[in-house]
């Protein structure tokens, strides 16, 4: 009957030391190791820390010269998303997720192609015809997020700071 118990509560004590610990995040696509501080009118006025973004594809051998610039960083209320170089009309997808701010850390590009490759949790969503869109964010609690933007197969991003300022 020792044995039993004994063996029972080695059991318990191996799968309870093996849960996962909730506050730990789900994923790292939502680490922001740095973000560019832009003013009302969308000019950048410095960064912060080391910004992994990607907002333009003029590294890449495109054709177009696709830049999105979301202003004003950090932001009190309304998020302007402004995309040029971009002529087609296929539809525009948006997705923001809660960030994590840790400029110490070493991330890698994300290279995803669909928005439904985010893993972190989506926190608004939609999907966008107009080039100068703007997203409220007075009802986001201040902090980090992540701005993911699809775009006929490639998936941008930026970082935004959202504080009452």
């Amino acid at each position: 009957m020792k044995t039993s118990i004994v063996t029972l509560i080695s059991i318990i004590l191996l799968f309870s030391s093996c849960s996962k610990n909730n506050d730990e995040p789900k994923s790292y696509d939502n680490i922001i190791t740095g973000l560019i501080l832009r003013n009302n009118m969308g000019e950048a006025m410095g960064h912060i820390g080391s910004p992994n973004i990607k907002v333009s594809n003029v590294e890449s051998q495109l054709v177009t010269n696709l830049r999105i610039v979301s202003y004003p960083n950090p932001c009190k209320e309304n998020l302007n998303i402004n995309i040029t170089g971009e002529e087609n009309n296929t539809p525009i997808k948006i997705a923001i997720t809660k960030g994590i701010f840790n400029e110490n850390a070493t991330v890698e590009e994300i290279k995803y192609t669909s928005l439904s490759e985010i893993t972190s949790d989506v926190i608004f969503e939609d999907i966008i015809a107009n080039k100068n869109y703007y997203v409220d964010f007075s009802s986001f609690e201040d902090g980090y997020y992540r701005v993911y933007i699809e775009i006929e197969g490639t998936v941008y991003y930026d970082n935004i700071k959202k504080e009452d300022i």
